[in-house]
């Protein structure tokens, strides 16, 4: 394991998958299927920027406690055993994929997706939610995961850019490293139930509001102008957040906010340069 790798697993050890098994798991696959289907009833998302990913960093000991309390755990990630295999290294730099090694590469492909979806109370097994409807929320974000994952200390890795095909509307996803080598990476969550319960969790006491969407990157002109976010319409057919990340295609499309996405006309219309007069000679034959 390179120290200096941002998006490395904050463990070595990861473990194995007893309940939820996911190497033939159709969301783990490494591409936006919204993209790449033709057969899907979704809208295509317009083309993406190449994947730009960040770490989960850091621990807040306030609240983790209280998280694993409520699963029925004796033991948290507070105790002597779990503090010692902390990284040292603080605010790594985010990298590009393009940029990673072939090893890091490896270890990347080996962390396990979760989408926004999963956690949807809106929606059925079948349209995404791997979750009992109890712990379940209304309108999740993956940045918010990846938030649960810092504070439980779960390796993971953000991916703002991918979407799940049934949840087009609400990009982003978080990679967790629950297995390395198939050994663990943590000494409490040992299968992806555990995980994903644990962030449901979290979830739950940190609901999503416009505020938070508005603490999101997003646009600058959206950023910096006096917009506030609002509920979005949602689609006729579909089962989608009413409160999504500046950078959803909902939100692209939305009038009020279409201007910080498309390029005005003066700028897109290329000046009509005049046509050049052409002087005609008229010849008379005597």
């Amino acid at each position: 394991m390179v120290a200096s790798y941002s998006v490395i697993l904050t463990q070595r050890n990861m473990p194995s998958l007893e309940e939820i098994e996911d190497i033939e798991d159709i969301d783990n696959l490494d591409m936006d299927l919204a993209e790449f289907d033709p057969d899907l009833v979704t809208p295509i998302a317009p083309a993406k920027p190449k994947a730009q990913v960040s770490r989960s960093q850091d621990q807040d000991q306030s609240d983790i406690s209280d998280i694993f309390k409520g699963m029925g755990f004796n033991s948290s990630p507070g105790n002597q055993q779990f503090q010692a295999t902390q990284p040292q290294e603080r605010n790594p730099p985010m990298t590009m994929y393009d940029s990673m090694t072939p090893e890091q590469r490896k270890e990347f492909k080996m962390m396990q997706i979760v989408y926004p979806c999963y956690f949807d109370k809106k929606r059925t097994y079948k349209e995404g939610r791997r979750l009992a409807i109890e712990h379940c929320v209304e309108n999740p974000l993956a940045k918010t995961i990846l938030d649960a994952c810092r504070i439980l200390q779960i390796p993971a890795v953000f991916e703002p850019e991918k979407t799940h095909p049934q949840d087009w509307g609400n990009p982003g996803r978080v990679r967790v490293g629950l297995k390395y080598e198939k050994n663990p990476t943590h000494p409490v969550l040992k299968t992806k139930k555990q995980a994903l319960e644990a962030i449901a969790e979290y979830l739950k006491t940190h609901p999503t509001t416009f505020k938070s969407v508005k603490d999101l990157p997003g646009p600058p002109d959206l950023m910096q102008s006096t917009w506030e976010p609002s509920e979005i319409p949602v689609p006729k057919g579909f089962k989608m957040n009413t409160i999504v990340p500046m950078h959803s295609f909902l939100i692209m499309k939305h009038p009020e906010t279409a201007g910080a996405y498309m390029k005005s006309a003066a700028e897109t219309e290329k000046p009509v340069e005049a046509k050049k007069i052409k002087h005609k000679i008229q010849r008379i034959r005597g």
